[in-house]
């Protein structure tokens, strides 16, 4: 893996060896996640 070429003694941010694009699902999955929250609070609103 690329990833561990890069980054001999496990990846950055305390998670060893773990592919560099699941880190990015992950934090991507956190963003939408709490971006759909926001959205259906403000549709929760009456207008």
């Amino acid at each position: 893996m690329e990833a561990r070429k890069r980054y001999p003694g496990g990846m950055p941010f305390g998670r060893p060896f773990k592919p560099e694009h699941e880190v990015a699902d992950e934090l991507g999955d956190r963003v939408i996640r709490r971006t759909v929250q926001l959205s259906m609070d403000r549709f929760d609103e009456p207008l």
